[in-house]
């Protein structure tokens, strides 16, 4: 049984501090980001790839879907990443609520279902 005072739906129970914390880590990159300042080289280089991605929108969100590689969980596959919080100007990396993601190049249109 939970002992945090309150569900969080889509959170399992007794997992509501590693949302906390994971929440927290995006708060401090939005601000870094807003400041002026992207990702270090060195966090763009340990980041997880998605290739071939396109935008994938939901009805609350948008996030990115495409082939995933170095990724600390997941295995090389097609993925759908969680919601996009920041994504450069120049295509390169998104940050999504759990983690920063290195862009590679985007699925080509002809490729694209209608």
């Amino acid at each position: 049984m939970s002992t945090f005072p309150y569900d969080v739906p889509g959170i399992p129970p007794c997992f509501e501090t590693r949302d906390l914390e994971c929440l927290e880590r995006l708060l401090a990159d939005l601000r870094t980001y807003a400041a002026g300042q992207g990702p270090s080289s060195d966090d763009l280089e340990a980041a997880p790839l998605v290739d071939a991605w396109i935008t994938v929108p939901d009805r609350t969100s948008i996030p990115i879907g495409g082939m995933v590689s170095s990724h600390p969980i997941l295995p090389d596959r097609a993925a759908v990443t969680s919601r996009v919080f920041a994504m450069d100007h120049e295509r390169r990396w998104i940050r999504t609520y759990s983690r920063l993601w290195r862009l590679g190049a985007p699925r080509p249109p002809s490729s694209r279902r209608s």
